[in-house]
């Protein structure tokens, strides 16, 4: 996987007509509030992982006044140029995906490209939102590291929405029908269960000591768990098989009450992952400061997961999320980013928490990027 050279972008945000290249290390972003810095470490990760994390509307990506935009980038390893790859999606009234200049269709042969992970205020959600949050960013990860659990996600998804329909129009279908359609819904969900506790157990010793890392003082016990109704037990010795007969079970003694009111109750998208503090749900109970570090550390587990091997390049993208960190773990933190392949840092003002000098210091202003340093 490789790093961030080159972007490109063409009617995206405030950004009308843009290219700019970006070196290995930290690439600072420096601007006043509102001038675009966020636009752009949005169009990085959408190149990325073909959506935002800011909203789920991608019309809203657009320049004011138009109705498509392009995003276009060239990755390779830190060395330079060669074995470059070079992306690009046109989005209109349909999206275009392509890689080296060759047409693709499927987002899982796009997103596998280079890994992104993004570090912003919205982050907060993932302690205090509800569960869908968590789900999303547990299947983006694990869609990240193989694409095959891309391709079983998406697969899921249009299975229940199937099932779903089914269930509102059972005179037409009926029971036999919808019993043998779950066939087909139970191994994928209890493929997808399967992969997220895998991901949970690696997960949780990154995770305190990412959180260990950013608290003050003893700062309590973090703790993450990965709660399915389809699992008997806390830990992932559950087989697939066991899974699915639970699923099945689960299904077959639900089904009264889905046709009652039309969705399935039972399956992964009703899955959860737990997030507590010292034993209690931090979501209820933790301050707002605790909760902006927790999703902190699970994002930089996140990174620890994905940098699995030296050949995996991690692009990190960092927008404003220092609010809650004194001096000494701000830096901390920028020795974790140091650390990093490549970090594209937004931030108001050059900051004095890096451990060494950027590799890159760029000015950002009303929709315009100037390189001034590296």
């Amino acid at each position: 996987m490789s790093i961030l050279h080159q972007l490109r972008l063409r009617g995206f945000r405030n950004y009308s007509r843009l290219d700019m290249s970006f070196r290995p290390g930290v690439n600072l972003l420096v601007g006043g509030n509102g001038q675009g810095k966020t636009n752009l470490l949005e169009a990085v990760y959408f190149l990325s992982l073909l959506r935002s994390f800011r909203t789920s509307r991608i019309a809203e990506l657009c320049e004011w006044g138009r109705s498509s935009f392009f995003v276009g980038g060239r990755m390779g390893s830190s060395g330079g140029a060669a074995g470059t790859v070079g992306l690009a999606v046109g989005v209109g009234k349909v999206r275009r995906m392509r890689v080296d200049g060759r047409r693709i269709h499927r987002a899982s042969e796009f997103i596998d490209k280079f890994h992104c992970v993004a570090l912003v205020p919205e982050d907060i959600h993932l302690i205090r939102g509800p569960a869908a949050e968590r789900r999303r960013f547990l299947d983006i990860l694990l869609s990240q590291a193989d694409r095959r659990y891309l391709h079983v996600l998406g697969g899921y998804k249009r299975l229940l929405k199937s099932r779903n329909a089914m269930l509102r129009n059972s005179g037409r279908f009926g029971l036999s029908a919808i019993a043998a359609f779950d066939e087909q819904l139970l191994r994928a969900g209890a493929a997808l269960i399967g992969a997220r506790a895998r991901l949970q157990e690696r997960l949780k010793a990154s995770v305190v000591g990412e959180w260990k890392g950013l608290s003050e003082g003893p700062g309590g016990e973090l703790s993450v768990e990965y709660k399915s109704m389809l699992r008997q037990g806390e830990h992932c010795e559950d087989s697939e098989a066991d899974m699915i007969e639970t699923y099945r079970r689960m299904l077959a003694d639900t089904v009264d009450q889905d046709l009652k009111e039309g969705w399935t109750r039972v399956g992964p998208h009703r899955d959860d992952l737990l997030i507590f503090l010292d034993g209690r749900k931090l979501s209820a109970f933790g301050s707002e400061g605790q909760c902006r570090r927790a999703a902190l550390a699970l994002r930089l587990a996140s990174i620890q997961f994905l940098s699995r091997s030296e050949s995996v390049k991690v692009v990190v993208l960092v927008d404003d999320v220092l609010g809650e960190l004194d001096l000494e773990r701000r830096m901390r933190f920028g020795e974790r980013l140091s650390a990093c392949a490549q970090v594209l840092l937004a931030l108001t003002e050059v900051p004095d928490w890096l451990p060494r000098g950027p590799a890159a210091t760029y000015n950002v202003g009303n929709g315009a990027v100037i390189r001034v340093q590296g």
